[in-house]
């Protein structure tokens, strides 16, 4: 402090450091004993559960590529070349292949007429479906 245009020194009583020096170390120490204490007890795997690990990753590995070529063998490519023209009214197999190709775009359709005796008919659905299809891809097209 400044008295009298001269620094004072303050002393610190040494006793007062000492304890906090000493009281610094005694929490230290009793915080890592009881951390030491407290820590769980660690142990390494044994030969035989090492095994019966290796043996379990091995079935899972085992179910997920049985899985997995299972998933590949349900897989169904599909896929036709249209050669006709088509337009509202006409019905047969080339329809039929239109209306299957719309579906799996996510466009199904299913019109029957009842006069063309179970032959697929290009009606006011499959009209629908084709608009959607053609609304989906225009960006793609022009």
């Amino acid at each position: 402090m400044l008295r009298g245009g001269y620094y004072e020194e303050k002393r610190i009583n040494p006793i007062f450091m000492n304890k906090k020096i000493t009281l610094f170390l005694v929490s230290i120490f009793a915080f890592g004993f009881l951390s030491i204490q407290s820590a769980p007890s660690v142990q390494a795997l044994t030969s035989a559960e090492i095994q019966a690990l290796i043996q379990q990753l091995q079935t899972q590995i085992a179910s997920l590529q049985q899985q997995l070529t299972q998933t590949e063998e349900t897989a169904e490519v599909w896929c036709h070349d249209f050669n006709t023209n088509l337009r509202y009214g006409d019905s047969g197999s080339e329809v039929l292949a239109l209306q299957t190709a719309l579906g799996k775009d996510g466009f199904p359709v299913m019109d029957i007429d009842e006069n063309a005796q179970g032959n697929y008919f290009f009606g006011e659905y499959t009209s629908s479906a084709v608009v959607g299809f053609q609304g989906k891809y225009k960006s793609e097209v022009l």
